[in-house]
C-alpha cells in the first residue's frame, strides 16, 4: 500500500512539473524573439528607451548612438558565437514541450512558434537594414 501511494505521489509530482513546463514553454514561445533579452518594449531601440527614461540631451543621445555603433560589431560577433548553442537549446525545449502536449495543443503551439519566429525574423531583418 505504501509503495502504491509513493508511486501515485511521484506520478502526480511529475504531472505537475510537466504541466508547468508546458505552460512555460508555450508562454516563452509566444513572447520569444529569439534573443536572450526579456525586457518590455524591446521593439524600441536601446537609445529610445534610454532617452525616455533619462531625458537625454541631443548631445548625450548622439554620443550614446556613437558608442552603440562602436560596440555593435563586437556584440554581433559574440551573439554569432553564442547563437548556435542558444538555437539548439531552444529547439530542444520546443521538442520536449511538443511531447507533452495533446494533438490540438500541438497545433496551437506550432502557430505560437511560427508567429514568434516571424516576429524575430522581421526584427532581425530590420536590424540588418539599419546597419
Amino acid at each position: 500500500m505504501m509503495k502504491k501511494s509513493r508511486l501515485w505521489a511521484t506520478g502526480l509530482l511529475f504531472a505537475v512539473f510537466a504541466l508547468g513546463l508546458a505552460i512555460g514553454g508555450v508562454t516563452a514561445a509566444a513572447w520569444s524573439d529569439g534573443s536572450p533579452r526579456r525586457e518590455p518594449n524591446r521593439h524600441r531601440s536601446y537609445i529610445e528607451r534610454l532617452d525616455e527614461s533619462l531625458d537625454l540631451t541631443p548631445m548625450q543621445r548622439d554620443s550614446i548612438a556613437h558608442l552603440v555603433q562602436a560596440h555593435r560589431n563586437v556584440m554581433d560577433s559574440l551573439w554569432s558565437e553564442i547563437r548556435p548553442r542558444y538555437e539548439t537549446s531552444r529547439a530542444s525545449l520546443r521538442a520536449a514541450v511538443m511531447e507533452i502536449l495533446s494533438d490540438g495543443q500541438r497545433e496551437i503551439y506550432r502557430d505560437l512558434i511560427s508567429r514568434s519566429d516571424k516576429k524575430r525574423e522581421n526584427r532581425e531583418k530590420s536590424r540588418n537594414e539599419d546597419k
